[in-house]
This record gives C-alpha cells, sequence and structure tokens, in this order.
C-alpha cells in the first residue's frame, strides 16, 4: 500500500520500527507495503495505530498510474488468480461434499455451505458466460462448476434422506396414536 509506506517515511521510521510499533513481523509489514496480500479490519486497525493515523487514511490516497488502462503485470497476475481460484474452489467443495454427507452435522451449518455454492456457482456461470477465457482457465472453471455440482447433488440427497426420515417418524407416532397408550 503505497500510502502506508508514505506515512511511514514521513515520520522517518524503518520498517522493523514501524512493525514493532505495529505488533507484527516485518516481513508481514514489508508484504503490506508492497500490496501483497489481503489484510483484514484488526491488521490495518494495527497499522494505522502505528502509523498514527485512522484506517481511512491507510487507503486510496496514494498516487495513481496515469492511465487507466492495465498493466501488462496487471494481466498477468489475473492469469494467475483465476485457476488459483477455480482449484480453491474445487478443492473447497470437495470439503464441503463431505461435510453435507455427514449425519452428525448441524443442519444450519449445511444449510449455510449449500447457500454458499450458490452463489459461488452463479459467479463461476457468469465468468464462463463472460467470455474471453483461455482454453485452460475454461477447463478449470468447469471442474470447478463440476465439484460444485457434486456438493449439491450430495446437499440434495441429505435433504431427501432427512426428509424421507422424518416421513417415517411421523408415521410411526400416527401408528402409535392410533394404536393408543401401551398398557403395562
Amino acid at each position: 500500500m503505497e500510502r502506508m509506506r508514505e506515512l511511514r517515511t514521513e515520520q522517518g521510521l524503518s520498517q522493523a520500527q514501524a512493525a514493532v510499533r505495529a505488533g507484527m513481523d516485518p516481513a508481514t509489514w514489508n508484504r503490506l507495503e508492497q500490496g501483497k496480500g489481503n489484510p483484514n479490519l484488526r491488521t490495518l486497525e494495527r497499522v494505522a495505530d502505528a502509523l498514527g493515523v485512522e484506517v481511512v487514511e491507510l487507503l486510496g490516497k496514494g498516487r495513481r498510474r496515469s492511465s487507466l488502462e492495465p498493466s501488462f503485470n496487471d494481466m498477468l497476475a489475473e492469469e494467475r488468480r483465476l485457476p488459483a481460484l477455480a482449484q480453491a474452489i474445487d478443492r473447497a467443495a470437495n470439503a464441503w461434499a463431505g461435510r453435507v454427507s455427514d449425519p452428525h452435522v448441524d443442519p444450519e451449518e449445511k444449510a449455510a455451505i449449500e447457500r454458499t455454492v450458490e452463489v459461488l456457482a452463479d459467479q463461476v456461470s457468469t465468468l464462463l458466460g463472460g467470455g474471453g477465457l483461455s482454453a485452460e482457465e475454461q477447463r478449470e472453471l468447469y471442474a470447478a462448476s463440476s465439484a460444485l455440482g457434486r456438493v449439491d447433488e450430495a446437499y440434495a440427497e441429505h435433504v431427501d434422506l432427512r426428509t424421507r426420515g422424518l416421513d417415517v417418524e411421523s408415521e410411526e407416532r400416527q401408528r402409535q396414536a392410533k394404536q393408543g397408550p401401551r398398557q403395562s
């Protein structure tokens, strides 16, 4: 983050000194200044406190490129990002399929997984429908889409089994009610 570097140098601090003030590893500080990584709000607050500014002052006040066109490095980074995203979705979907199939997992967690899968599937469909993808990117996204489909299938099977189980329990209660109370 360019603004982070500017504020640090204005105060005459080295990266190590600023990192100590923020209570973080100097390598982490260095990565943040270089714009690598995606800091959470807590990390931004620590950086801001170390520099004696508000979080908002860290954002958006750095120098901007004169051209609005993406740079070559931006395009290369984007090319690497999409397959990595697709692979991450594939790995997560495989783990989620196991979770929604596990009878010991809370139904609310399973429903949350299903909602997440729906959102991701919509995003993958949008990316695939947008065009401009290389053959490799398309393959990766189709694999991710397929993995998300497997989670959907596992969830549907879970819901179906659960519904059938409730039906069996309901029928059993109705049968017992018709027979009346048990005599000892």
